[in-house]
């Protein structure tokens, strides 16, 4: 819940007699209102960041595919090419292909591409988070980062690179959080 104060509030207040005083409560500054703002940009990166990190640290992956149909019609110069069909064919299936996709906050998303993201991203955090090892998790479960602050932000950053190299349009902005944080 966010209280916000357009204008000066006057309240009175008693000790148990009968005198009483008014108190003017002017409502918070600028320099509260960035700190506050700084601290709710910093919990919706660690959030984030540990739901990349997770997901790439667990995999829940699942198999999707196709069938192949091989071309009925004259064979061309080339030779017969196998046609990825879907829907209805003429011929009968030549093969399948399978894939195999990751759940992601961004939702399911190709294993190859993430693991070629995770390549391009060149970071060394990254060969932990993939065997399944690391931190168990960034936050502490009383709020904030985990007691091993340094390495989980390390992980934090590393994690959001590889987000921003699949088109997460949030992770930029907390990676420019994060980094701010750090300086």
């Amino acid at each position: 819940m966010t209280l916000t104060l357009s204008r000066p509030v006057e309240a009175h207040l008693t000790n148990g007699t009968k005198r009483s005083r008014a108190v003017r409560v002017a409502g918070p500054g600028p320099a509260v209102r960035e700190f506050i703002s700084a601290r709710q940009q910093m919990q919706s990166a660690r959030a984030h960041a540990e739901a990349w990190y997770q997901a790439l640290r667990h995999q829940d992956t699942r198999e999707n595919g196709g069938m192949l149909v091989v071309g009925s019609g004259p064979a061309r110069a080339s030779g017969r090419q196998m046609i990825p069909v879907v829907g209805n064919w003429n011929a009968a299936p030549a093969g399948v292909t399978r894939y195999t996709e990751i759940k992601t906050p961004l939702g399911w998303l190709s294993e190859r591409a993430v693991q070629e993201a995770m390549k391009k991203a060149e970071d060394p955090m990254l060969g932990p988070i993939q065997r399944g090892m690391g931190l168990a998790s960034l936050a502490d479960e009383r709020g904030g980062w985990s007691p091993h602050r340094q390495q989980a932000m390390a992980y934090a950053v590393a994690v959001l690179t590889v987000a921003q190299l699949l088109g997460d349009p949030q992770a930029a902005t907390h990676l420019l959080s994060l980094q701010k944080s750090n300086d």
